[in-house]
C-alpha cells in the first residue's frame, strides 16, 4: 500500500519573522493555499452536501496525500495517518466515492469500521451526504445487512466481521469485480490477536489484487507485438487485449487505511 512517507502537513504555516525597523508595520501572513473539494471531481448534488456541512476547500495536509502519485487518477493504495478530529474520513470518503462515481451502476465500495455503533452512526451520516446523488448507502452490522449483496448497492457501511461476509459472498458469486475500493479506520488494529477478521479480510484483498494485476501484465505482454510465444495452453487471443488489461487493472479494489497511530507499522 502507498503512503505518502511524509507526518501530515500543516493546515496553516508561520509567516517569517524577518526583522522590521520599528516604525514599519509588520508585513501581512500570505494566504493559506486553497485546495477547492471541487477539484476532486465529486459530483455536484455531494458537492452541495458537504458545502452546507461547511466544507469546501481541503486542508494542506488532506490535498497532499490525494496527491501521492497514483492514488487518486490509478486507484493506488493509500495509508495514511493524521490526529483525531484531523480529517482523515474526508480523504477516504473522496477517494471511495470517486471510485463509485468511475465504477458504473453497480459499482461498489465499503467502509469498514470497528464498532456497531459508529458503523449505525456513519451510515445515517452518508446517507444525508448522499442523498439525490444515486449512490445507495446500506449498514452491514449484527444481524443487519442483506446477503447476497443486492446489485442495487453501492456504498456498504460495516463492521469488520460483516466486511469478511461480503467479501467472501461477491467471491463466490463471482462478483468481486464490482468492488472497487475498501476504506479501513483504525487501521492498527492489524495485528491484534482480537482483529484476526481484519487480517482475512485485507489477506483477501490483496491477493485478489495481485491476481488481477497478474492476468492485466500478461494481457499486455499479449497485445505487445513480437511477444515471445507461450504454450498453448497459455496462449490467448491478442484481439482486444489491451482492452481486457485495463479492465484486470480496474478489477482490482483500492484499499484505503487510516488511523491516529501507527506505531505498529
Amino acid at each position: 500500500m502507498r503512503s505518502s512517507g511524509k507526518a501530515p502537513l500543516s493546515a496553516t504555516h508561520a509567516a517569517s519573522a524577518n526583522s522590521q525597523p520599528a516604525a514599519s508595520a509588520a508585513a501581512p501572513k500570505p494566504a493559506p493555499a486553497l485546495h477547492p473539494l471541487s477539484a476532486y471531481g465529486l459530483l455536484p448534488s455531494i458537492l452541495e452536501a458537504y458545502a452546507a456541512r461547511g466544507i469546501t476547500s481541503l486542508f494542506g495536509w488532506q490535498a497532499a496525500a490525494l496527491a501521492t502519485p497514483g492514488v487518486l487518477e490509478e486507484a493506488l493504495n493509500l495509508l495514511y495517518t493524521a490526529p483525531t478530529s484531523g480529517g482523515k474520513t474526508v480523504v477516504a470518503e473522496v477517494l471511495a466515492l470517486r471510485r463509485l462515481q468511475e465504477g458504473g451502476a453497480h459499482a461498489k465500495a465499503l467502509f469498514v469500521l470497528p464498532f456497531r455503533a459508529i458503523v449505525a452512526e456513519k451510515h445515517a451520516d452518508f446517507k444525508k451526504l448522499l442523498k439525490g446523488s444515486g449512490i445507495n448507502v446500506a449498514e452491514y452490522s449484527g444481524p443487519v445487512g442483506a446477503l447476497p449483496v443486492p446489485r442495487r448497492t453501492n456504498l456498504a457501511v460495516c463492521t469488520i466481521e460483516k466486511a469478511l461476509l461480503l467479501v467472501h459472498s461477491l467471491a463466490n458469486e463471482g462478483r468481486l469485480h464490482e468492488l472497487k475500493a475498501v476504506v479501513v479506520d483504525e487501521f492498527h488494529m492489524v495485528g491484534k490477536p482480537q482483529r484476526r477478521a481484519l487480517e482475512r479480510l485485507l489477506t483477501l484483498l490483496v491477493f485478489w489484487s495481485r491476481k488481477q494485476w497478474a492476468l492485466a501484465a500478461e494481457q499486455r505482454r499479449l497485445a505487445t507485438p513480437g511477444a515471445p510465444p507461450r504454450p498453448a495452453a497459455a496462449s490467448a487471443s491478442a484481439s482486444g487485449a489491451a482492452s481486457a488489461s485495463a479492465a484486470a487493472a480496474a478489477a482490482a479494489p483500492q484499499i484505503i487505511g487510516m488511523s491516529a497511530t501507527m506505531s505498529n507499522l
